[in-house]
């Protein structure tokens, strides 16, 4: 059984997620690719806790970091999980990576910024609108699974909150593996740290997968900085980080 510890998670093309793993062999990922076998256990405390994002703590009336780095084109968003509709910022450049990084099935841009201060200060504005989040709990991510079937769906509840301007969602789904992971049952969520089964689709920190009857959710966020152990086999079929 090789032992790793997992550093981070890894947004690779076409969708697919992994781990990132290190042990003083090797630094390889694990990737999570729909149609898998998969079989992890992970096990231990954190080696190491993740710094805090200061510009997650930010509300745009003034730079939290010693030299301000958001001077580039921002973008506020807007995304839509079952009912529960998140408003949030990023770098122009790398929104479509931030919706994968949520795992939104839809989302839209609501408006452009040329710097992050100045989109703080409007997601701070939007947030105060009632029906709308500044963040969505993994569980509430999960839940909504199968429950809005479209896009169409998804702009009709968007129309019931009230807010300043109406935005049009466009559907994000396509940047997943499995488009169709909303027109299945709701998975149940795995509390356990023992995952075993075949992997149907990575969406942000959830991972999707099937094992007998039954599609679960797990969090992979529950792996970061904890040791993972895994049969030999499946460590010569990982992609080391040079094939990136």
């Amino acid at each position: 059984m090789a032992s790793f510890v997992v550093t981070d998670i890894a947004f690779m093309p076409n969708g697919v997620e992994g781990l990132r793993l290190w042990s003083r062999k090797q630094t390889a990922i694990l990737p999570l690719e729909r149609g898998r076998t998969i079989s992890f256990r992970v096990s231990g405390q954190p080696t190491a806790s993740r710094p805090k994002d200061r510009c997650a703590l930010c509300d745009g009336s003034l730079c939290l970091k010693a030299r301000m780095d958001c001077t580039v084109p921002h973008v506020l968003y807007l995304a839509l999980f079952g009912r529960a509709a998140k408003i949030g910022v990023t770098r122009e450049s790398r929104y479509e990576k931030r919706i994968r990084e949520q795992g939104a099935p839809f989302a839209c841009v609501v408006a452009r910024f040329e710097d992050g201060l100045e989109a703080r200060r409007a997601e701070r504005a939007y947030s105060a609108w009632e029906g709308v989040r500044l963040s969505v709990r993994f569980e509430d991510k999960v839940g909504a699974i199968g429950k809005v079937p479209d896009v169409l769906e998804a702009n009709r509840i968007v129309r019931t909150i009230p807010l300043p301007a109406v935005p049009q969602l466009e559907d994000m789904r396509h940047l997943y593996q499995n488009p169709d992971l909303d027109s299945m049952e709701t998975p149940l969520i795995l509390d356990g740290d023992v995952v075993k089964g075949r992997v149907e689709d990575t969406r942000g920190e959830a991972l999707y997968f099937r094992h007998r009857d039954n599609l679960y959710a797990y969090d992979l966020r529950r792996t970061l900085g904890r040791s993972l152990g895994l049969g030999e086999h499946k460590v010569e079929a990982q992609m080391t980080l040079s094939n990136f």
